[in-house]
């Protein structure tokens, strides 16, 4: 997982946009992903694969995601936040 600003270079403190492999030719850059995973570390959710619904909910608000890719996105945000609370003791 990477984490980037929304390039303008001016750091103005809005979403960040977070690059995740869906597979391996498909790189996405959801926004707020970050934030979205904090919230659920902060509740204490844990990384099973009953949360990568709940995890796709909560990336929707504020990205688009076609229903096509949906599996992909659940599996790719599932894995990214499971290395986001494992860097985060």
């Amino acid at each position: 997982m990477r984490v980037r600003t929304d390039g303008c270079g001016c750091n103005a403190g809005g979403p960040k946009v977070t690059l995740i492999k869906l597979d391996d030719r498909v790189v996405v850059g959801p926004v707020a992903l970050e934030e979205v995973f904090e919230r659920f570390r902060e509740r204490r959710r844990q990384p099973e694969s009953a949360l990568s619904e709940e995890l796709l909910a909560a990336v929707k608000v504020f990205n688009y995601v076609p229903a096509a890719s949906e599996n992909r996105y659940r599996t790719a945000l599932l894995r990214a936040y499971i290395s986001y609370c494992d860097a985060r003791p």
